[in-house]
C-alpha cells in the first residue's frame, strides 16, 4: 500500500460528498484516472528523454470505484462502515494497479501510447471529445498524478538555491476529469495542487470537495 492508493480512496470519497443531494445514501460509482509513469516499461526505458524531471507524457489507467454517497462525512465522524470504505478502494487502487502490471500488456500498452503521441494529432481528439454531449469533456470523475518524492539535491547543490516545495498540474481543462489533483513529496512535506473543470464544477463545490478530500486523508491517519 503506497501514499498514492490512499489518495486516490481520498479523491474517490471526496466525490460521493459533493455530487449528490442531501440524505442520499445510495450507492454510486466514480471513473478513476491514475497516471503512471510507463516509460521505465518502453523498449529505450534507459533513453528518458525527460532526464528525470517533472514531466508529462507517461502514461494513465483508469478503473470503476463504488462507494455510498456522503462516505466522506461518515467517514470524518469517525464511522466505522466509512473507514472500511476507505481503505477497500485503496486496496482496489493497490490491486488494479499490480494486475496491469503483471498482465504482461505493459508494453504493448506502451508502444500503442507511444505511437499515438507522434502519430495521432491530439489537440483534434481532445477538441472533439470536449464536444460530446454526453460526458462534456469529463471522461472522469476525478484523477491523480503523485510523481513521488522529488530529489532536489542536484538543484541544492548550488548553496544559493533551497527547494521547500513543489508544484505542477497536468492540463485538463477542454478534456480529462472534474477534479485533479497533482502531487509531490519534498523532504518529508507533502505538497498538493488540486484543480477543477469550471464552469461545470463552480468554486464552492471545488472547495468543499478539497476540504472533504484533505478531511478524509486526515480521518483515515488518525483512525
Amino acid at each position: 500500500m503506497t501514499l498514492s492508493h490512499a489518495m486516490s480512496a481520498a479523491s474517490i470519497i471526496a466525490c460521493s460528498d459533493v455530487a449528490h443531494q442531501e440524505g442520499d445514501t445510495s450507492w454510486h460509482n466514480y471513473k478513476f484516472l491514475l497516471s503512471v509513469d510507463l516509460r521505465r516499461f518502453g523498449n529505450n526505458a534507459s533513453q528518458d528523454w525527460t532526464d528525470g524531471k517533472v514531466a508529462c507524457a507517461g502514461g494513465a489507467m483508469d478503473w470503476i470505484a463504488g462507494v455510498p454517497a456522503h462516505t466522506g462525512s461518515a467517514l470524518m465522524s469517525g464511522d466505522a462502515v466509512a473507514h472500511r470504505h476507505f481503505w477497500r478502494l485503496a486496496e482496489q487502487s493497490s490491486r488494479c494497479v499490480d494486475d496491469f502490471v503483471n498482465s504482461g500488456g505493459v508494453r504493448d500498452a506502451v508502444s500503442v501510447f507511444d505511437w499515438g503521441m507522434k502519430k495521432i494529432e491530439i489537440g483534434d481528439v481532445m477538441e472533439v471529445e470536449a464536444h460530446n454531449p454526453n460526458s462534456l469533456g469529463r471522461a472522469y470523475t476525478c484523477g491523480l498524478s503523485n510523481m513521488g518524492c522529488y530529489d532536489a539535491s542536484g538543484v541544492q547543490a548550488d548553496s544559493r538555491v533551497s527547494v521547500k516545495g513543489i508544484h505542477f498540474a497536468t492540463n485538463h481543462a477542454p478534456w480529462g476529469t472534474l477534479y485533479q489533483l497533482s502531487c509531490g513529496t519534498v523532504d518529508g512535506d507533502l505538497c498538493m495542487t488540486f484543480q477543477f473543470a469550471e464552469p461545470l464544477v463552480d468554486r464552492a463545490m471545488a472547495k468543499a470537495y478539497s476540504d472533504t478530500l484533505i478531511g478524509c486523508l486526515e480521518a483515515a491517519c488518525e483512525n
